[in-house]
């Protein structure tokens, strides 16, 4: 149960005489029932056979008015059955391949219904993930490969535009996928070094979307369709890796580094919508004791982006007319290099 309102705490030149009033007040309630049940059952030594099944149901509304001052109403019920089921099979107590089915849905949130006041009304999406994979794990080394196709009927995906309060504004697009590859390994080289890998490719498109564009001339809304277009914020490549060297007991230096691909900002596939790739570098040391009267201490230094990397992991992007087409790109530029002390003990 959610109430919603804005309160006038300040205005200029006037004297606020009611300091409880609400110059936007609605309500949002949601009931959400949910339920779940799942089950494994091994053929034999080699096959199992694994399965289960997710009920809800829910009802939501919203009614009031809303902080644009725009009288909102939604009473909206969903009713999903999300079914999961697969198999794996173990080669040896060290070897295992799998396969897998799923199916989910999922309702839109408040924001999706309030922002589309006036447009058209957010739909649920439904989603079917096809998986498989294989994992091979030994006293000193893990590797797993899995691979992966969702595919997805109205997506809600993010516009590249925020709202008045600085959330992404999202719309249903009616046929999407994801299909990539993710590849993880960790090895424990000596005992003194160790590493660990892991990287996804990924291929993330939207088979058809319409731009929508506001001339703030005429107030008309202009049109433009893209076939096979990336999907916003889902670089193609990321991948990162840990490596760490024990320098003394209880003294380890870890090296962590995070490669994102380019990401777009809206659904267009327009470079110039877009934050450039990044590789950022941590340096992280540990050294931890282990006193009688505790369970053990952990002093930790972290000196993150060391290389003092100028880059943006986030923004949003707006286009009109006014005139003539305009775009304004917004990025949100992250630290440079700065470090953290941290200390750590657990009884």
């Amino acid at each position: 149960i959610g109430d919603h309102f804005g309160q006038v705490i300040w205005a200029d030149d006037i004297v606020i005489t009611e300091p409880e009033r609400y110059y936007y007040d609605n309500t949002g309630n949601k009931n959400d029932l949910n339920l779940y049940t799942k089950t494994e059952w091994a053929l034999n030594d080699k096959i199992i056979l694994f399965g289960d099944v997710q009920f809800r149901k829910i009802n939501y509304t919203v009614d009031g008015i809303d902080n644009d001052l725009i009288p909102v109403s939604v009473d909206t019920s969903y009713t999903f059955i999300n079914p999961k089921a697969g198999l794996t099979y173990r080669f040896d107590k060290n070897r295992q391949l799998f396969f897998s089915y799923a199916k989910g849905e999922r309702e839109p949130v408040r924001s999706d219904f309030i922002d589309a006041i006036g447009s058209s009304v957010p739909k649920s999406e439904t989603l079917h993930d096809f998986e498989a994979g294989f994992k091979s794990a030994n006293s000193s080394m893990t590797l797993a490969l899995d691979a992966y196709y969702m595919l997805y009927k109205n997506q809600l995906v993010v516009t590249g535009a925020v709202n008045d309060v600085g959330a992404p504004v999202r719309t249903n697009v009616d046929n999407s996928y994801r299909a990539g590859v993710e590849f993880s390994l960790a090895h424990q080289a000596s005992e003194k070094f160790d590493y660990s890998l892991i990287t996804s490719l990924s291929h993330n498109r939207i088979r058809e979307f319409d731009e929508r564009i506001i001339d703030y001339g005429s107030y008309e809304t202009t049109i433009n369709k893209f076939e096979d277009t990336p999907i916003a914020f889902s670089p193609s490549i990321v991948a990162s890796s840990d490596l760490s060297y024990n320098l003394t007991k209880g003294f380890t230096a870890t090296l962590q580094s995070k490669f994102v691909g380019r990401q777009y900002l809206d659904n267009t596939g327009n470079k110039d919508r877009s934050l450039d790739p990044y590789l950022v570098n941590d340096i992280v040391f540990r050294y931890k004791i282990n006193p009688r009267i505790i369970d053990n201490i952990e002093f930790s230094l972290r000196l993150n982006n060391v290389l003092d990397q100028k880059y943006s992991a986030n923004g949003y992007t707006y286009s009109y007319i006014f005139g003539s087409l305009i775009t304004e790109n917004f990025h949100y530029p992250q630290a440079g290099f700065n470090f953290l002390l941290g200390l750590d003990i657990k009884f």
